[in-house]
């Protein structure tokens, strides 16, 4: 794929060097040949764009999302790697990066470029780690949420933003035992966390154990009454 990708490179350098073409031009063909789905030439392409303006994020972050679909991650990651060079903000690189990547309808591509990069460079590991927590948390995907939110957790066992995602993810997923442990542990870090009170409480409440979940909702109520919460605590006497 690489060594095509190069012919490809030197055959169309070749071709526009006979003939003056502008940024603009070269980004009309670009635009088309990523339109269609023609990744190799859409990247060499964009390549030729990076060259005059080396610093354009949504060029490489279209240019990272075509090498993707042509599984080319040495492009990815010279890509990458230049935009550091050059200080390009990561949140714009990697946010323009997952909005290309969802605008083809393939989420995959965005992560697994994270992946990539956090391996590649391991200084970045941390900061990446967090991007795919709010990654997976937004797309509810129970497994990256656990995942991640357990390597975040790494070195900031208390930290209950992190806490919560896991507690979560786990109940996304319906590990139910594990994700009562979090909350468990959430309510000692802080007790008057409603969120976490009301779902032991309901949790108790869906498998017949009201007896536990009455504290668990009563102390809820009495730091947000909800007509929901009164009406359960008013049936239970």
């Amino acid at each position: 794929m690489m060594k095509s990708f190069f012919v490809l490179l030197a055959v169309l350098m070749t071709a526009l060097s006979s003939s003056a073409v502008t940024y603009d031009e070269l980004a009309v063909k670009a635009d088309r040949f990523y339109r269609h789905g023609e990744w190799l030439s859409a990247l060499a392409m964009m390549h030729l764009m990076l060259d005059e303006r080396p610093d354009d994020v949504p060029v490489q972050a279209r240019a990272i999302v075509a090498a993707g679909m042509t599984a080319d991650s040495v492009a990815q990651l010279r890509i990458t790697r230049r935009a550091i060079d050059l200080h390009v903000p990561f949140d714009s690189l990697f946010y323009s990066v997952e909005k290309a990547a969802l605008a083809q309808g393939r989420p995959a591509i965005y992560t697994g470029y994270l992946e990539r990069v956090a391996a590649a460079e391991p200084w970045l590991a941390r900061s990446i780690d967090s991007y795919l927590l709010a990654f997976y948390t937004f797309r509810r995907n129970a497994e990256g949420m656990v995942h991640y939110s357990l390597k975040m957790l790494d070195g900031m066992p208390d930290n209950l933003k992190f806490l919560k995602i896991l507690a979560d993810g786990y109940m996304t997923g319906g590990q139910w035992e594990n994700a009562v442990q979090v909350l468990d542990r959430i309510l000692e870090l802080s007790p008057d966390d409603t969120a976490s009170l009301l779902s032991l409480g309901n949790y108790y409440l869906a498998i017949g154990e009201r007896a536990r979940a009455l504290p668990y909702l009563r102390r809820a109520c009495d730091i947000h009454p909800t007509p929901y919460l009164e009406k359960i605590l008013s049936e239970a006497g």
